[in-house]
């Protein structure tokens, strides 16, 4: 028996699984008094001499729950007695057999039986036969390299399928003709070609157009595009190519697009149509976004039909949406390929797709090719009836539709005319053996997160769930994108662990698991283990292949030879072990034992660059131009040929021939940067010296990257675009040294200059220089260390008194350099050259880095700014502080501005100063950033584009109807069986409203959810950690609550000074939550999902009562709730003075918002037996000075939707102060606001941040000794401050002192020049807050 489990890591698992996986398996539980499945599979099938039958068992004791190895042995033991007459090789016996045989390893028995499956599927009524060919065929395609001579057996059953599909289906005969594309007609081409022909049949057609004929696909299309803007919703936009009629030659720009779409033309290869550009290459043949592909079919008379569109996001046909694949929706993907109804005529075809290569396909309803032909051309009139839309095609549809994927909907205009098409027919989708039969398909189509969901029911219950079965969730769960890739991990080990254990004969499991333990324990350690799985499954080629490699990583040559032998011997038709083997031979100087393997290799895969390599190898460049030429005439679509044989024949000295292949690259990838380098590169050295210059004006047109011809540019010339722009430093130090200037300070900055070059496609170089003169000991230690600066280093040295140069010595791998020899007098000397990339958008929009020209502790004698620009893309500059005006000249098409500023005194360091951009003297440049531009782009960074998986939605429905919160993990089974039961809406009670579940979610989140990196909200619930604010959003959308994404103006930002801050005006992301019942019912709410103890609702105070902007199409503008949690603490109480001036003081505390959310916090990481001791010596001083506490309550802890409340009894010895017969209190619980204005001026703005703003009340009830009475004089008073307030209205009542102040002291800031008046206030406040109030003692003491 398998050693249990730590239980840590059992609960980790939970924590990542438990709730998933039993949401999951809701409908997976049979019915009370149904017969178990497995039983009447055994039942049925141990009396019949039916292979159907019997076969359904063996599949069952493979798949269904509760069967066994035992019991398959002996349902095989029972099929193979019942004869072939018997239906031995029916479908469901075949398949259970090969199921059976290629888990446990034995392939050439695996792919007789598959072989036997197709065959009898192809004539099967059984509705399970398309799902079982698709099955069978791909299998059969995996199992070619590991049984040899597997085509050649297959032949003939194959060619059938192929020809005559009957109900094999139309995904299962693509699979074939694949396979026959691979291995068939490469031999059929062989025997129609004739001698010293090569690549082409008889007739001259290329193979791989022969393979597009009989896979469907059509020759003639076009291309429109690109359409969008590169957002991750453009594809679900309805796009101007999709209205009715022909296209125009360009369409209209997208704003954030610097060139149209535009119709291009298409480079077919056979099935693959790649768009390429109009004549002279431009922005639609080089950028990426949405496509259309268009083209016409004539149809002779009605015909149904299916069209299949690799990679479409929508099918039009006659202007009618067809088929719609949008993302968003869970499980869409796999609906691939349309089934119409249309009439005789012309119809035109236009498909969204993501990218320039895609492929159609017109096939018959049973897969084979329609056989019309096709056009591109758009100006003969196509059909305005409307397609019939018949029953989805694609075989897992059904069980799609279960999962609660939506059905394609049927045209708006052909419902309007009646014509809704077939209707499906009905069928079993719970069928165990059709459901592991569709995940399985599923993962075919990377859809592992449909087909984890589909396999749910048969390993529901892990004690009952076989090895294969188990084996198969383990192959899904390992990219399962709902799971956190070390969660998932950890999940696939622990489940291919159970199929182990489950059924030890299964290979794939034990190979992973011995892998899995070599990482821990070394591969020299695991070598045995997975030599005797290599001898026990000696079909295998994996376990041979797995053992040569950790053989080679070990170093162990003999044993890696040998094993590479053995392989070789085993598996003739394995590409990869000959790829091996031939690289042994090599090696060892056995030519013609090398040169045997390479034929083989090429009779396997014609593709396969095993001659082009070996040539290079031994620099016999005409061989591999030789190869490469003949690797480029059946491959069409490789665009890397050309210019692979433009370097070869460079490297032979073929210059000449060499600039013609590089032409014709560049011709096919406008966009390719290193392309174009290398043809301007060759026309330089053909003596074109402008050749540089043109390619990088050519590059500019057509947006490619430039950075690479520049760079060349510069090396070329020895010097850059900016230097004429460079100072001698020498001259600088000279002059400053000659001015006699004294600046103050450790160290002084003589040199502060950038000049920068910007050009008209938004990219940019920027020279930088500064040079910094050493005045004391401290200023040494400071900048000994100098980082190295970013791009090319052109100085980076200290300069002696003396004028002698010391270089650093440069490190590699350390980020600073140690300035040489540096003492008080030297100079640091630093200049440096970079790049600022463009936008990618041919310089839509430009934004310089902001250049400062004073800073903090340090004083500049000289600071410039110089900006080249040219004239044609006008500046913005936004300039702070006391900039001064700069000098413009305008020469030719540029435009050069300078800023200087000479003996720029240190900044004094002044507490809570606002941002340094708000005041230091600062410029920045740009152009193009506008407010609209920027909203638009966020609305694009936070459209929701994540899949609603259903497991997540029963989770979500779980957290949002139970008061108990369900844990998503950590808390076991128990937890997740309760949410599950909620979630089938078992908990009974009616639903909570929106806001409710809101709430609970939020609680959730954030008692769940720890702060970390990722930011997929499905991973964040599951993982339980990551971005709590897409959780939140996640879990709110899978409940129906309106849950989204806006941005708030903060209050605190400083007003815009032109369109790059006005851009900026917007900052702070916020949750936005329509929790009303129905759509814009005005139940709004903003908020964060941040702080683990913020209440839900939670906003800052500067963010409330502030234009907001709604990030969804539209943009709608909102302002934000100007209510809310105070920021602050309320203390109430009594007080009971005695006649030597100590008390005893009964309070609350009331804190709320941030201070709530602080003090949680704090609490939470506190031990309860250090929180008095906490309390008393952090809390208590700032409130009542030398007091004890002698008693403490926290109510409300962890009802975060509340205050938190400090219930404290107190002893003070000094709470007054006795003088003779009088009592002098001072009131406690104060709060000092002269501390704020504690500067006689300011240069810089008061910021009152969040962190320091505050509100305070405190109502206190004194009780006096007795005969006391109070002799100071109480006023009520008051005192305001642009929004900033004071209270007092101290009060004697009933013989009693009542302290009641009030202080709020909002987030804002205070400019210079009102910095007097706050003075004033913050003085008056503390006047008012700290006066003593004087008490009279009776003498008596009565």
């Amino acid at each position: 028996m398998r050693a249990p489990r730590p239980l840590s890591t059992l609960a980790r698992l939970a924590g990542a699984a438990a709730l998933a996986l039993a949401l999951g398996a809701c409908g997976a539980v049979t019915a009370p008094g149904a017969k178990d499945p497995i039983a009447s599979l055994r039942d049925a099938g141990a009396h019949s001499t039916d292979g159907e039958i019997v076969g359904r068992w063996l599949l069952g004791e493979l798949l269904v729950p509760g069967g066994t190895p035992a019991g398959a042995r002996e349902a095989r033991k029972r099929l193979e007695g019942i004869g072939a007459n018997s239906g031995a090789k029916s479908m469901l016996a075949s398949l259970g057999r090969a199921i059976d045989d290629q888990g446990h390893g034995r392939n050439a028995r695996a792919a007789a039986a598959y072989l036997d499956a197709l065959d009898a599927a192809r004539v099967s009524a059984h509705p399970d036969a398309p799902l079982v060919g698709w099955f069978a065929a791909n299998r059969l395609l995996g199992l070619r390299s590991s049984v040899a001579g597997l085509w050649k057996k297959s032949r003939e059953v194959v060619l059938r399928a192929i020809d005559h599909p009957g109900k094999l289906g139309w995904r299962a005969r693509g699979e074939l003709v694949e396979w026959w594309s691979l291995d068939g007609l490469p031999d059929e081409a062989a025997a129609a070609r004739p001698a010293g022909a090569a690549g082409t049949t008889a007739d001259a057609t290329p193979l791989i157009d022969l393979a597009a004929r009989r896979y469907g696909c059509i020759e003639s299309a076009r291309f429109a595009g690109p359409f969008g803007h590169l957002a991750a919703s453009d594809y679900r936009v309805h796009h101007e190519a999709e209205r009715a009629g022909p296209w125009p030659p360009v369409f209209t720009r997208d704003p954030q697009r610097r060139g149209p779409p535009r119709v291009l033309g298409a480079e077919r290869r056979g099935c693959q149509l790649s768009a390429v550009a109009p004549e002279g290459p431009g922005e639609g043949g080089a950028a990426g976004g949405i496509f259309y592909v268009e083209t016409f079919v004539d149809l002779p008379a009605e015909r149904e039909m299916l069209i299949a569109v690799q990679g479409a996001y929508a099918i039009l046909v006659d202007d009618v949406e067809v088929l719609t694949r949008d993302t968003k929706q869970w499980g869409i993907w796999p609906r691939f390929g349309v089934r119409l109804r249309l009439g005789p005529g012309r119809h035109r075809i236009v498909a969204r797709v993501g990218g320039r290569d895609t492929s159609i396909r017109l096939l018959a309803p049973d897969g084979t090719p329609l056989g019309v032909a096709t056009s591109a051309d758009p100006t003969p009139p196509y059909s305005l009836v409307p397609p019939e839309v018949l029953p989805d095609p694609n075989p897992i549809e059904p069980f799609l539709t279960a999962l609660g994927v939506p059905p394609q909907p049927a045209p708006k205009v052909a419902r309007a005319l009646g014509l809704r098409g077939a209707p499906r027919a009905e069928r079993d989708v719970g069928d165990p053996i059709a459901r592991y039969l569709a995940a399985t398909i599923a993962h075919l189509e990377g859809q592992d997160d449909v087909s984890a969901v589909l396999i749910e029911p048969l390993v529901a219950d892990p004690a009952r769930a076989t090895g294969p079965a188990l084996a198969a969730q383990a192959v899904f769960l390992e990219k399962d994108p709902i799971f956190p890739a070390s969660d998932g991990q950890d999940l696939v080990k622990d489940v291919r662990a159970r199929a182990a254990e489950k059924d030890p004969e299964l290979w794939y499991p034990r190979l992973w698991l011995a892998l899995e333990e070599a990482d821990k324990v070394g591969l020299s350690e695991m070598t045995r283990t997975i030599e005797a799985l290599a001898d026990r499954f000696r079909e295998v080629p994996d376990l041979l292949k797995t053992l040569a490699g950790m053989y080679s990583r070990l170093g162990w040559r003999v044993e890696h030879v040998r094993t590479v032998k053995e392989a070789a011997a085993r598996f003739p038709d394995d590409v990869e072990v000959l790829g091996a083997l031939l690289r042994i031979h090599d090696g060892d100087g056995h030519i013609a034992q090398a040169d045997a393997v390479a034929a083989r290799i090429r009779e396997l895969d014609p593709d396969a660059e095993i001659e082009l390599e070996r040539a290079i190898d031994r620099r016999d460049y005409a061989a591999a131009i030789k190869e490469l030429q003949r690797l480029g005439s059946a491959r069409k679509d490789r665009k890397d040929i050309a210019a692979r044989i433009a370097d070869l024949l460079t490297r032979a000295g073929k210059r000449a021939e060499s600039f013609e292949q590089l032409e014709r690259a560049l011709a096919k990838a406008p966009d390719d940067a290193d392309a174009r380098l290398a043809l301007a590169d060759a026309r330089f050295a053909r003596g074109e010296r402008d050749a540089l210059q043109k390619a990088l004006i050519e590059a500019i047109r057509t947006g490619a990257d430039t950075s690479g011809l520049r760079d060349a540019i510069e090396l070329l010339d020895g010097t850059t675009e900016l230097s004429p722009y460079r100072l001698d430093s020498k001259k600088v130090i000279a002059e400053h040294e000659a001015s006699g200037e004294v600046m103050p300070g450790t160290a002084a900055r003589v040199l502060d200059y950038a000049a920068m070059w910007v050009h008209e496609d938004g990219s940019a170089r920027m020279l930088q220089h500064e040079i910094i003169r050493i005045q004391s000991r401290e200023a040494i230690q400071e900048h000994a260390e100098q980082r190295v600066p970013e791009g090319l280093v052109l100085k980076l040295r200290t300069v002696k008194r003396d004028g002698s140069i010391h270089e650093p010595e440069f490190v590699e791998g350390k980020p600073t350099v140690t300035m040489p020899h540096l003492e008080v007098g030297d100079y640091i000397e630093v200049e440096n050259l970079f790049v600022l990339r463009g936008d990618g958008q041919g310089g839509l929009t430009f934004q310089g880095p902001r250049w400062f020209f004073r800073e903090e502790k340090v004083p500049y004698w000289r600071s410039e700014f110089i900006v080249v620009s040219p004239k044609s893309r006008p500046l913005d500059v936004e300039a702070s502080g006391p900039v001064p005006a700069p000098e413009i000249v305008e020469s030719g098409a540029l435009v050069t501005r300078r800023y200087r500023v000479d003996k720029s005194p240190a900044l004094p360091e002044e507490p809570a100063s606002a941002p340094i951009s708000e005041f230091l003297p600062n410029i920045r440049i740009g152009w193009g950033i506008r407010l609209d531009s920027t909203i638009a782009r966020m609305v694009d960074a936070a459209a929701d584009e994540t899949p609603r998986d259903p497991r997540l939605v029963r989770i979500a429905q779980a957290i949002a109807r139970s008061p108990r919160s369900p844990d998503a993990g950590g808390g076991g089974q128990g937890k997740a069986a309760g949410a599950a039961q909620d979630a089938r809406g078992e908990g009974g009670g009616a639903a909570p409203s929106k806001d409710e579940q809101a709430r609970r979610i939020y609680r959730w989140v954030l008692a769940n959810v720890e702060p970390g990196r990722e930011d997929d909200g499905r991973r964040v619930v599951i993982g339980k950690s990551g971005n709590r604010t897409e959780a939140f959003l996640y879990l709110c959308r899978l409940v129906g609550i309106d849950a989204g994404y806006g941005v708030v103006s903060d209050r605190l930002t400083a007003p815009p000074r032109g369109p790059m801050s006005e851009a900026e005006t917007f900052n702070a992301l916020a949750v936005r939550l329509d929790t009303g019942e129905k759509p814009g019912a005005g139940a709004v709410r903003w908020m964060f999902v941040r702080d683990k103890f913020a209440p839900y609702g939670y906003l800052p105070s500067s963010l409330r009562g502030q234009p907001a902007i709604v990030l969804k199409p539209g943009t709608p503008r909102e302002v934000t709730p100007s209510s809310g949690a105070h920021d602050g603490v309320v203390t109430e109480g009594v007080v009971e003075v005695a006649r030597d001036g100590s008390a005893s003081l009964a309070i609350e505390q009331r804190y709320e918002g941030k201070l709530a959310i602080a003090l949680r916090s704090a609490l939470e990481s506190l031990p309860d037996a250090q929180l008095r001791d906490a309390v008393e010596s952090r809390l208590l001083p700032q409130m009542v000075p030398g007091a004890r506490l002698q008693e403490i309550e926290i109510k409300e802890l962890t009802e975060i939707d509340r205050p938190l409340t400090l219930k404290m009894k107190i002893a003070a010895a000094s709470f007054a102060r006795a003088q003779g017969g009088e009592l002098v209190i001072t009131p406690p619980f104060g709060v000092r606001v002269a501390s704020l204005a504690s500067l006689p001026v300011r240069e810089t703005p008061l910021y009152l941040s969040e962190q320091i703003a505050t509100r305070s009340e405190v109502r206190l009830r004194v009780k006096l000794p007795a005969g006391a009475r109070v002799v100071t004089k109480l006023a009520p008073s008051k005192t305001d401050d642009e929004g900033r307030a004071v209270r007092v209205n101290d009060r004697v009542d009933g013989g009693a002192l009542v302290l009641d102040r009030f202080l709020d002291l909002p987030a804002g800031r205070v400019q210079p020049d009102a910095y007097a008046k706050f003075q004033q206030f913050a003085r008056a406040a503390d006047s008012a807050l700290d006066r003593d109030i004087v008490v009279q003692l009776d003498r008596d003491g009565r």
